[in-house]
This record gives structure tokens, sequence and C-alpha cells, in this order.
């Protein structure tokens, strides 16, 4: 029910969804400078793996991230021993994340091409990984390793706090290390096909999207950040980028590709920087919820789900700010605890509720099986009741 505005593609792994988001201007951003090499082992990464020169090239990248500042360096020689390159018939696709010294290990599904792959450890060697399950509202896969020592690998810890402003983060591509730009943290996205919502963070970059699968990223603690699933690409480039401004968000349409479709990277005279790449991942909130349940007995994560499509009350000429519910999902926690179509949510917890983002973002942070106090508004009169939050993941065919 959020509106609509530019129609752009995003290739990636990321469910179809629309991103309701602050416009960033291109070439607004300060793109950190060290990133001398990049471009020219970008553009070897898409040469012919059996070429020597430009494996060894790119082997030296991965291994020691030339072209990095001396404190990026020190943060990739602490996170490299938990990262893994996944292979197909020799090539990389991708990188895959250490979650547990068990040996499970995260990617997203854009790198995982195979129910049965390759992975080459930090110390060279390589293993064979399986398929466990995938998240499918985070396009997230879980990997287990095939004989592997317990303890061999160092687990990845996940960043704790969404950052409130922009904040520089370590890329690691197949291709090697690159600073990149966390430049919007925790945005509502919506799940086409589902009506799901989901949260998720907005990167800008400078490279290839030929070696942006499965890229992961890292904050200054060497925590890990998200793990980059779509990119935005112009369908046809217009004389200018109009994105509606609606209450404070942009409209973006996403939609989900099975294949890279020749992916092209924002960034041309037109939009600013050369090369610069607007992609997505997951939010680091998504990313430890989906992680929870990667690491639980049945390997599968629980998404909160409370079964109510909003829009701005302050666009319906009602007088109040708030959420409007203009559907109730039968048997829903928002049915069951007694909300109408009609109702006006104005606050969560004891929260102001002024938008319906505000409405879906705070239903994203809550945990199923959690009580909820919703202050709302019906015919005018003032009314709190309490609801719990339920399992999206266990729905047929879930809706949010």
């Amino acid at each position: 029910m959020l509106p609509l505005a530019a129609n752009y593609r995003a290739i990636g792994s990321l469910l179809a969804c629309a991103a309701f988001i602050q416009p960033a201007i291109p070439g607004s951003i300060d793109i950190a400078k060290d990133n001398t090499s990049f471009q020219q082992v970008a553009q070897l990464n898409v040469q012919e793996s059996k070429d020597p020169v430009a494996k060894n090239v790119l082997d030296r990248q991965f291994t020691e991230g030339v072209g990095l500042s001396d404190n990026d360096k020190l943060i990739w020689q602490k996170v490299q021993k938990s990262v893994v390159v996944l292979e197909e018939n020799g090539q990389a696709s991708g990188l895959a994340a250490c979650i547990d010294t068990d040996g499970f290990f995260i990617a997203d599904r854009s790198a995982v091409k195979e129910h049965f792959m390759s992975a080459k450890l930090p110390n060279g060697q390589v293993v064979s990984v399986k398929w466990v399950g995938i998240d499918a509202l985070s396009g997230l896969v879980l990997l287990q390793a095939d004989q592997l020592a317990p303890n061999t690998i160092p687990a990845l810890p996940v960043m704790q706090n969404e950052p409130t402003q922009t904040t520089s983060v370590l890329a690691a591509l197949i291709s090697g290390p690159t600073r990149a730009e966390l430049v919007h943290g925790d945005l509502v996205a919506q799940v086409a096909g589902m009506t799901a919502a989901v949260s998720m963070d907005e990167v800008h970059l400078i490279g290839s999207t030929k070696s942006l699968a499965g890229t992961l990223y890292f904050d200054s603690s060497g925590e890990l950040a998200g793990i980059l699933g779509a990119w935005l690409q112009a369908d046809s480039v217009p004389s200018s980028f109009q994105v509606h401004p609606g209450f404070g968000f942009g409209g973006i349409t996403i939609n989900r590709q099975k294949a890279f479709a020749n992916p092209i990277a924002l960034g041309s005279e037109t939009y600013g920087p050369q090369g610069l790449v607007i992609a997505y991942s997951p939010s680091a909130f998504l990313l430890r919820e989906v992680i929870n349940g990667f690491l639980s007995p049945d390997h599968t994560p629980r998404h909160p789900y409370f079964g109510a499509t909003c829009v701005n009350a302050s666009t319906q000429n009602l007088g109040v700010f708030g959420a409007l519910i203009v559907k109730v999902n039968a048997n829903s926690p928002a049915a069951t605890s007694g909300l109408k179509k009609g109702d006006v949510i104005l606050g969560l917890d004891g929260s102001t509720v002024d938008t319906q983002v505000d409405f879906v973002r705070h239903i994203l942070h809550e945990e199923v099986g959690q009580k909820m106090e919703i202050q709302f508004m019906r015919d005018g009169k003032l009314g709190q009741i309490e609801s719990t939050i339920g399992n999206l993941t266990a729905l047929p065919n879930p809706s949010s």
C-alpha cells in the first residue's frame, strides 16, 4: 500500500520488494579514497580464471587486502579467518561467513549455485559444503561443511546496533576487500507476492557488479554487518532521476530475478561517480534473526507476523497521524486481538506511530510470541488492546 515511484530493478536474490527510503542523491556520498587498486583488480576478476597472472593478482588482493589503509588491513586480517570462497567448477561464485564453529556458514542465494559446492578455506584447503536450508524472506542460505573439524574456523559476531548515520564499512567481494558506505540502515521494504515486510540496508560502493554476488561487509570492529543480495539496475536510463518523496520516504520497485541478466551499475556520467553501485542487504537486525533461526535445532528462522495492512492516516483526511488499517487477515494476531478495518494505530508498546512505516518497523523488531500493547482510535474514540506476535514462517502463504 506504500506509494511506488521509480521503476528500477535490483538484480540479486533478495525477494521482490518495494523499498521506501529517503532518496539517495547520486554523487553525494564520499567514498573513501583507498580503492586505487580495486578497480584494476575487479577488471581482472572478470577475465578467464585460467589466466595465471590474473589469478595471482586476485589471490594476493583477497589474501593481503592490497590497496587498503593500515586500519582496514587489520580489520581484514581479523575477519578473513572466518570467510570462505564458494566455488563452482573451480571458479569463485561468492563468499560465505562462518556463523558457528561446527562448520555452519551463511551466504546469499546469489552465491550458492548448487546444493553441493566446494569452499576454499582461509588456509587454502578446499572442502565440500552442502545446502542445509534457505530463509525465503531474506534470501540467505545456510551451508554446512563436510569433514571439517570443530573450531577449525572461528565464527563471526554480527553487528549489534544499526548505525543512525552514514557509516564507512569494509566490503569483501570475491575480488577482494574494499571500502564502502552503509548509507541507510533498517529500511522498510515490502516483499512482493507475500505482502510481507522486511528490514534492509542500503550500501554504496565503487566497483563492478560482476563480482558482487554474496558480498560481505563488516563494521570497524570486524563484526558482520550484512550480506549483499541485490543492487539497482535501470531498465532504461531516464533523463532525470525522480523519486516520489511520499512521507519523507522515496519509492523504488525492486524485482527479484533468478539470474543477473547483464546487471549494470548506476553510476554513469548521468548519476555521479563512475562505477557507483547502490546495493541492498538484509539489515543487521534481520541478519541476527536469521542466524539465530539457522542455528536452532530445526535450522528455521522465525519472523514476526501481525496480519494488518496499513496506509498513512494523515493522507485520509482523518485529522490524525497514525497507521490506518485497510485490511485485517483472517485468523491473524491482528484479527484475534479485535482490530478492524478503519482502526487507526496510534502507538505500539508506548511508542508513537505516526506513519505506516513506523508501524511496520516496530512489528519487524518484535519477537515471535512476544506480547504487544496497541494504542488505537476507532470512530473517534481511543482504545488499547494487547496482542501476541505471530510466526510468519509458519504460514503456508505468509503476508504481513
